[in-house]
């Protein structure tokens, strides 16, 4: 994400409409979420869910995902990011199937559509 470069009002001087826009798309930018990523249980080693994001981006936007605290075992990749959508997987860090549903919390950062 670009840095704002309309310049900024002083204190009290209106908001000139393109730092204002600047500004909005900035925020408008930022997306997050959670999501429940259901366990193989099926002698695989990596579960995966594919999240919609609820506003589409401009090209690929950056992604952070973390597991919920108490799930000790587990981790989280993100991986196959696009304008609309990511895949998160998660996997146990000792190797073996996962067995437990595993909650993720995402934020997705760019350039909104």
């Amino acid at each position: 994400m670009t840095d704002i470069v309309a310049p900024r009002p002083a204190p009290g001087e209106a908001i000139a409409s393109a730092w204002g826009g600047e500004v909005h798309d900035a925020i408008e930018g930022i997306q997050t979420g959670y999501v429940v990523v259901p366990a193989t249980g099926s002698g695989v080693d990596v579960s995966t869910v594919v999240v919609t994001f609820p506003r589409a981006y401009t090209a690929p936007p950056t992604v952070v995902a973390g597991i919920n605290a108490g799930t000790k075992f587990y981790m989280v990749m993100v991986t196959a990011t696009t304008a609309t959508t990511v895949t998160l997987q998660t996997t146990r860090k000792d190797g073996a199937t996962p067995l437990a549903a595993t909650g993720v919390n995402w934020i997705a950062i760019g350039k909104p559509a």
